[in-house]
């Protein structure tokens, strides 16, 4: 059975992506639990260990995961404004929500500093940024005495990225992606030469098997997993294919130097496979995404946990506490923030269709070549892909 059957079957909304956002969300906390416990020196030994094969995968298989969905919603969109739109009402009220929380309730609460001090550090002020994207850790005087000293949110750190791969991917919008899968692919491959030309060369330092992950490679990931989705039809779903990928992602994390350069085909492979099976949705998981919520709070309260009881300071019990308190802050963004801010989509059909009759009445007075270039790339007779696109959580 190849991908685009699976997804057929399950009417495009097979329930293994809902599981995986989870699990993953979940899998980050457990992999910080060692570090806010511990310092940061455990990270370095872990990810140098048989362990470190499994850790390294979380956040590249989160990016590909991204790219697969966001290349639904891509596709749903008519343009680039309605595409963009979907990604700031998902990505930032809960990022804004979750900084102003930090820095305004749990900062006064946690700083070691007076309160008239702590408001008036730039410190405080860079930290507001953090809503924009412009990512900094530190709130004045703030888990200080915690073996991750001063760090608040260091989670945040993957935000830039992920604006990073929008980005891009408007710019393969712009280019007719949507009606031309093989701009996409094309993109792709010249990111891929890109990227892996400077790994090759030395300019990329940090590598995947050395317990880093470069920002550029996340890209890669993320883009693995647009093509993934724009090339279902071809990709086979096969148990033993998914056995070998798995077992070679792992391999390649840690005991093959330079692995990184092909570690986004298996490890997409695993997602889409497991993303596209259709088990029982269980009622937790039912109209409601609380990943995101988890992904933004977790490590807020691992450093919490680790402030407020110091006898817990071990990875199992920081897990056990953090985990629960996750979930219910997920809920509370989810019911609280994320679901209203999506109700706002249909302001975006208005700003699209004002903008299309402008974009109409600008290309009428555009000479004739300009015209033709223009409903080649951007036409609006859709192709099969397009045409064969349905609904998938985005």
């Amino acid at each position: 059975m190849y991908l685009q059957e699976k997804l057929q079957s399950a009417k495009y909304r097979p329930s293994g992506f809902d599981y995986m956002r989870l699990v993953l969300s979940i899998s980050v906390i457990v992999s910080h639990s060692f570090t806010v416990t511990e310092g940061a020196q455990i990270a370095h030994d872990l990810y140098r260990s048989p362990a470190g094969a499994v850790l390294k995968l979380i956040v590249p298989a989160f990016f590909v995961l991204s790219g697969f969905l966001v290349a639904g919603s891509m596709q749903r969109s008519n343009t680039l404004l309605t595409f963009l739109g979907l990604r700031i009402l998902r990505i930032y009220p809960a990022l804004i929500a979750e900084v102003l929380l930090s820095a305004l309730i749990l900062g006064p609460i946690v700083t070691e500093i007076p309160l008239s001090q702590y408001f008036s550090d730039p410190i405080f002020t860079r930290y507001l940024l953090n809503a924009t994207g412009d990512v900094s850790y530190n709130l004045p005087g703030v888990f200080l005495s915690n073996p991750r000293s001063g760090i608040v949110n260091s989670q945040l750190w993957t935000v830039p990225w992920e604006l990073a791969c929008y980005s891009v991917l408007a710019l393969f919008i712009l280019g007719g992606s949507r009606r031309h899968r093989l701009v996409a692919l094309a993109g792709f491959c010249l990111t891929e030469l890109a990227f892996n030309r400077g790994y090759i060369t030395g300019r990329h330092q940090l590598a995947i098997h050395y317990g880093h992950i470069p920002g550029l490679f996340l890209i890669q990931f993320f883009l693995c997993g647009l093509i993934a989705y724009l090339y279902k039809e071809y990709i086979i779903i096969n148990r033993n294919l998914f056995a070998i990928c798995l077992m070679l992602s792992m391999i390649l994390t840690i005991y093959v130097p330079g692995g990184d350069i092909i570690l986004p085909f298996p490890l997409t492979y695993c997602v889409v496979y497991l993303g596209s099976m259709n088990p029982m949705r269980a009622r937790l998981l039912r109209h409601v995404d609380i990943s995101y919520g988890i992904y933004l709070y977790g490590f807020v309260i691992q450093q919490f946990v680790v402030w407020a009881i110091p006898s817990a300071r071990t990875w199992y019990l920081n897990t056990l506490l953090s985990v629960p308190l996750s979930i219910l802050a997920g809920l509370l963004s989810w019911y609280g923030i994320e679901r209203h801010a999506l109700k706002l989509r249909p302001g975006l059909a208005m700003l699209e269709a004002g903008w299309l009759r402008m974009r109409g009445a600008l290309l009428a007075m555009a000479p004739a070549p300009i015209q033709t270039l223009f409903l080649f790339v951007h036409g609006p007779a859709a192709d099969k892909a397009i045409e064969e696109s349905r609904p998938i959580p985005s």
